[in-house]
């Protein structure tokens, strides 16, 4: 059985080897840098924020 997050799913995907992988889902966004299939320092290079897509949906309403 083989396990992978789904940012270095992404980064290989695209064709990397590494890369700052941005998931934005729709309450939460996530930061995750990816070095040669590994999640670097999980502690300090996972980020997430509570802004999502319907956030960001709510703000281009709001401007129209």
């Amino acid at each position: 059985m083989v396990v992978h997050l789904d940012s270095v799913a992404a980064t290989f995907g695209n064709g990397a080897t590494s890369a700052c992988v941005v998931q934005m889902d729709s309450s939460i966004t996530s930061v995750v840098c990816v070095d040669d299939a590994v999640v670097l320092q999980p502690a300090s290079s996972r980020r997430q924020v509570s802004l999502g897509l319907n956030h960001v949906a709510a703000a281009l309403i709001g401007w129209m």
